[in-house]
């Protein structure tokens, strides 16, 4: 260590007590409790849309393994489905 009096005053220079008015505390816990929510809803958000797409991911894996034999029917589906984006 080069400058170890230095490194020590750093230190101890970041233990500063500060003091907050209950104004300023209050404050920062709603700020922080509004960041928690914001936080949890975004983590909601992006689990139902994960879910949503792996149900899609599943269904489509499924029909293509069903109907693999049936073009006939897939076919159809392909129809059904083409009428359904149409509307």
């Amino acid at each position: 260590m080069l400058f170890p009096l230095f490194r020590k005053k750093r230190k101890r220079d970041l233990k500063v007590p500060v003091r907050l008015s209950s104004e300023e505390k209050k404050k920062i816990k709603r700020v922080i409790d509004d960041a928690k929510k914001d936080a949890e809803n975004q983590k909601q958000a992006i689990l139902e849309s994960a879910k949503k797409d792996i149900t899609e991911m599943v269904e489509n894996a499924t029909r293509k393994v069903v109907l693999s034999g049936n073009t006939s029917e897939a076919y159809d589906m392909f129809l059904d489905n083409a009428e359904r984006s149409d509307s």
